[in-house]
């Protein structure tokens, strides 16, 4: 928990820079030798992974922009602009930013960033991953699309950010593991479970997320090798 801490006061806000259009770029106290066309917030080495790590389904103009300045001959310079901040002040520094330098597709500067990032796009992600997951909440997914799932997803390496997002939220009351709950098969017998939810679920080859509907809803299932299953929380 501590080396957690410790990492989470660390994040930057970055840019980067067009080795190919030298000058001075300045933006109120802040001046670049090269033209900036990306903002971005991270720890770590994250800036530095863009020009090794092509993802164009996030941004394609930026992707489409890196390509074209390494064809030339040319180098993507990474600059660290803001250093030594906890993650929500980062935000709003890149937010800031982005605004101070403008964007492309809104006319008002260089950058290729699609949203101006920061707290307010932050907000919207965690807005709409909760409303897809309620979406999904008991669907049982074929065979044929939980193995495209498994294709996508293998090889699949995670920033820095996200891996601590993912630890910060599987800590406390709200990690399954945490928690006490009370099982009840078809036949009526109960089982505790202290802890491990997902381990016991697999163990007796239920699906998670029909489980996991259940606890929240206390509603059984029709349907699934869960059918008749039941279970809640002891604590």
């Amino acid at each position: 928990m501590k080396v957690i801490n410790i990492v989470m006061s660390k994040f930057y806000v970055y840019v980067l820079l067009d080795e190919s259009k030298p000058g001075n770029y300045q933006y109120k106290n802040i001046r670049f030798n090269y033209e900036p066309f990306y903002v971005g917030k991270g720890c770590g080495v994250r800036y530095k992974t863009h020009t090794c790590n092509y993802n164009t389904k996030c941004n394609k103009h930026k992707v489409s922009k890196i390509k074209k300045i390494k064809n030339s001959g040319y180098r993507v310079i990474p600059e660290k602009v803001y250093t030594d901040l906890s993650e929500k002040k980062a935000l709003l520094k890149e937010s800031e930013l982005i605004k101070i330098i403008g964007r492309v597709d809104n006319k008002k500067g260089p950058l290729t960033n699609k949203n101006n990032g920061g707290i307010e796009n932050s907000n919207f992600g965690k807005d709409y991953r909760r409303a897809i997951s309620i979406g999904n909440t008991g669907k049982i997914r074929s065979l044929e699309t939980r193995k495209k799932i498994s294709k996508t997803m293998t090889g699949m390496k995670r920033s820095i950010e996200y891996r601590i997002m993912l630890s910060k939220n599987r800590q406390g009351i709200n990690n399954p593991g945490a928690r006490k709950y009370l099982f009840t098969d078809p036949a009526g017998k109960n089982y505790i479970c202290e802890g491990a939810f997902k381990k016991f679920v697999n163990e007796h080859k239920l699906e998670y997320s029909i489980m996991r509907y259940i606890l929240k809803t206390q509603k059984k299932t029709t349907r699934g090798c869960s059918y008749g299953w039941f279970v809640r929380y002891l604590d």
